[in-house]
C-alpha cells in the first residue's frame, strides 16, 4: 500500500442517521460540512457575529460552559483561526490543538479526535494552498484505523470545505456494484482503502461537482 498522508485533524461526534441515508447502521461520523453536524466547533456559535447572543447562549448551556468557559472557548477558536491554526472548517493543524479544544467537550459525550489521511500521490493534488494555510505540525503518534470516508472538497475564498458522498446518495450507486461494508455505530466504510478508492472511482462526475476521493479515517487518544 502507498505512503498515506495526514490532510489534518478533527473533532466529531456521531450524529444519528438522517432520514435520507440509507445505510445499514444507526449514526454517522463524518467531516462533511453539509447535511451532518458532526464537526466541533461549530463556528456560527462561537467565532462568526452575525448571529443573535441567543444562538450563543444556547450552545455553551448544550456544552455544560459557564460564561467564562465559553468566553475562554471562543478565545481560543479566534486565536486558532488568526495564527493558522484551525481553519474555517474547522480541520487542526496539529494534534495537540485538537487536544486543547476537545477540553470543551468534557461535559459532553461521543466527542473524539479523528485524523483524515489518503494516499500521498492524491494529497500533492489539493496543491501547496492546502498545506500552507494550516500547516501540519509532525506528530509521532498515528492513531487507530476506524474505517474509510468519501468526501468531496472544494475551495471557497481560500477555504477548503468538505462534501460526504453520502448527501448525494452515491452509497446506493457503490452497492449496485460492489459490496459495501459499513461499521454500524459510525457509518463508515470497512472496506480496505484499496476498494475505497475504487468506490471513489466508479462516482466521478456523479452528486456534487466535485472530485470525490477516498480517506482513511484515524482515531487519537484525549492525551
Amino acid at each position: 500500500m502507498a505512503e498515506m498522508k495526514l490532510m489534518g485533524y478533527y473533532i466529531v461526534r456521531p450524529v444519528t442517521r438522517p432520514s435520507f441515508c440509507t445505510l445499514d447502521c444507526t449514526h454517522i461520523l463524518t467531516v462533511s460540512e453539509y447535511e451532518f453536524d458532526c464537526v466541533f466547533p461549530d463556528l456560527t456559535k462561537c467565532y462568526f457575529i452575525n448571529y443573535p447572543q441567543s444562538v450563543r447562549e444556547e450552545y455553551a448551556k448544550q456544552y455544560g460552559l459557564d460564561d467564562a468557559a465559553f468566553v475562554k472557548m471562543c478565545q481560543l477558536t479566534n486565536e486558532f483561526i488568526n495564527e493558522h491554526r484551525m481553519a474555517i472548517d474547522c480541520r487542526f493543524g496539529s494534534l495537540e490543538d485538537a487536544r486543547a479544544m476537545l477540553r470543551f467537550t468534557e461535559k459532553t459525550d461521543g466527542h473524539r479526535i479523528i485524523g483524515i489521511y489518503t494516499e500521498e500521490s492524491i494529497a500533492a493534488e489539493f496543491g501547496v494552498e492546502y498545506f500552507s494555510c494550516i500547516p501540519l505540525t509532525e506528530c509521532d503518534e498515528t492513531g487507530i484505523t476506524i474505517g474509510c470516508d468519501i468526501l468531496g472538497s472544494e475551495c471557497i475564498g481560500g477555504d477548503f470545505r468538505y462534501c460526504c458522498y453520502l448527501v448525494n446518495g452515491l452509497d446506493k450507486v457503490i452497492a449496485e456494484k460492489a459490496e459495501i461494508i459499513i461499521d454500524h455505530s459510525t457509518g463508515l466504510l470497512q472496506n480496505p482503502f484499496d476498494e475505497v478508492r475504487g468506490f471513489a472511482d466508479m462516482i466521478q462526475g456523479m452528486g456534487e461537482p466535485v472530485v470525490w476521493t477516498p480517506f482513511e479515517i484515524r482515531e487519537f487518544g484525549k492525551d
